[in-house]
């Protein structure tokens, strides 16, 4: 959302905001008025405790804080008349205090309306570009290019973009997702590597191993640390971990749950500035029905709605096994929430106290989403590959299955295999076996559509599904990636080995079980062995 549209819309949401303020101000004098002469009414002080603590969570979010000061303590107020414990006549000077609190809110609603709004007392947080992070971007530094030349050639091997950079000082005048430094960390280096860590993730190489050389390299901000020749897999493990750091962030899709119509409007634009997606749902009812329709990674839930409790909503959310992990986070004027929630037992994941500032709540929402995400990703994808395992693959195969099925929509399916990798293992060595793996692995995620479903079948093995694919398309991707595979050698110490792969190939039918296309496919590729090795066998 561009920033005029984010605060045209707030704009929007002030109005309004002030027209419920000049309608709560002509109740609160009623209110006054009754109080004056008497007590109020049981059913008057249940309304004006319910206001105000809404009021309490939203005028410091709206640039009031003084209404939510004093909305806070009226409302603390109005709670030791509700107490059933006391007689509900108070006394004198419990009232006085009343009616104190009561003078006080109104007129902090009267001065908001006085005041020409300047938006919420914090900034505008500006969305995250939107980076193509496809293929990632290394800058390599050592004084010695000889030093530097096997490592340059295997991330360029792997797919990686690589620049080699001579002057240490050059390495801030442009973006990389990781810089590479070959260092003997002596004092004139030092100033440099911490001027690159600041701009860009650093990945050390030095002969050091020392307790020292370590702290003084994370002092300067370094995020890899590795001696001698390192392994060129751990490596690209570390860039791809780190390189994180800079990369934008997901469109996460929030369920908002808020029975402040108004307030719920706030935070959904807030979020939506920063790049989500989000829903709002103002009856709690609707929640497993929006859930059921549509993809959510949080939900941001009110803890207290007039006739819901936020607990009760949560509970049972959590009752439905798709739903134990998704991420909730309660958001709520009460101080003494945390211990509140503790003692559920929901495994809520965080809160945030009313009011709170757009900053918050969407470092909140970012770093628990992704925190969620990252442990998907664990349960979900095999480790050595990153690509999602065989039980998760056949889950992806199913939901396509049944796709093709509903819609008649044209999709394929692949198997390949690493021609004679025992071979490869037996002469080269486990290590070699690995480096043909994720190769292949980084290949397929590069070569094949974003939209493609890739998964780790076996040692050597991989499925690739791809959705909305007819089959001419699908043999000329599956053609393109073999032969990209056996054009790419791969250097195994002394060694260039080039390596083939063979597959099979076919059309998902909406009348062929998950189970038999499978089988049909996987003979295909062993008929593709059997027939030499370094083809796709279509059936």
């Amino acid at each position: 959302m561009e920033k005029s549209s984010l605060e045209g819309g707030m704009a929007l949401l002030q109005q309004s905001y002030l027209k419920k303020l000049d309608t709560i101000i002509k109740d609160l004098r009623r209110l006054r008025e009754i109080l004056t002469k008497g007590f109020l009414p049981v059913k008057d002080i249940q309304q004006l405790y319910r206001t105000t603590h809404n009021y309490a969570g939203s005028g410091a979010t709206f640039g009031f804080p003084d209404i939510s000061r004093t909305a806070w303590g009226l409302h603390n107020a109005l709670k030791k008349f509700l107490d059933t414990k006391h007689d509900k006549r108070k006394s004198v000077k419990e009232t006085a205090d009343l009616r104190e609190k009561l003078e006080a809110f109104e007129e902090a609603c009267r001065s908001a309306l006085k005041k020409p709004w300047a938006g919420p007392q914090q900034q505008t947080i500006e969305p995250v570009s939107a980076k193509n992070h496809e293929k990632k971007t290394i800058a390599v530094f050592s004084k010695k290019k000889n030093q530097a030349d096997s490592l340059v050639d295997e991330l360029q091997h792997f797919g990686y973009e690589v620049a080699f950079i001579e002057d240490i000082e050059a390495l801030c005048l442009d973006i990389y997702d990781a810089v590479i430094i070959y260092s003997t960390l002596q004092a004139r280096e030092i100033s440099s590597i911490e001027a690159a860590a600041k701009a860009t993730p650093v990945i050390l190489i030095t002969q050091h191993d020392d307790f020292e050389s370590r702290l003084t390299a994370v002092q300067a901000g370094v995020d890899g640390y590795f001696t001698a020749s390192p392994d060129i897999l751990k490596i690209m493990d570390k860039i791809e971990q780190v390189s994180k750091r800079n990369a934008p962030a997901p469109a996460w899709n929030v369920l908002i749950i808020d029975d402040d119509e108004m307030l719920a409007e706030f935070y959904a634009r807030s979020l939506d500035a920063v790049g989500m997606k989000t829903t709002v749902i103002t009856n709690p009812k609707n929640c497993l029905k929006t859930l059921t329709a549509q993809a959510v990674d949080l939900i941001l839930l009110d803890f207290s709605m007039p006739h819901y409790d936020g607990k009760e909503l949560a509970t049972i959310i959590r009752q439905h096994p798709e739903y134990v992990s998704l991420p909730i986070v309660f958001m709520s004027a009460k101080e003494d929430i945390e211990a509140e929630l503790i003692l559920t037992g929901l495994g809520i994941d965080d809160y945030l106290i009313k009011p709170f500032t757009i900053e918050q709540l969407a470092a909140t929402v970012s770093s628990r989403a992704r925190r969620a995400a990252d442990l998907k990703t664990l349960m979900v994808c095999d480790s050595f590959t990153g690509l999602i395992n065989h039980a998760h693959f056949l889950e992806r195969f199913s939901s396509v299955l049944m796709d093709v099925q509903r819609n008649q929509r044209q999709s394929a399916y692949a198997m390949i295999d690493i021609d004679h990798f025992k071979k490869i293992n037996d002469t080269y060595g486990h290590a070699a076996g690995d480096q043909v793996i994720k190769s292949l692995a980084r290949m397929l995620q590069q070569q094949l559509r974003r939209s493609d479903i890739i998964g780790r079948c076996g040692g050597e093995e991989f499925g690739i599904i791809m959705p909305g694919c007819d089959l001419e398309s699908a043999q000329r991707i599956m053609e393109a990636l073999r032969l990209k595979f056996a054009n790419s050698p791969f250097t195994i110490g002394k060694n260039k080995i080039t390596v083939t792969l063979s597959g099979g190939l076919s059309m998902l039918d909406a009348k062929t079980p998950m189970e038999q296309t499978i089988a049909a496919v996987d003979a295909a590729l062993y008929q593709a062995k059997a027939g030499g090795r370094n083809k796709i066998v279509t059936i």
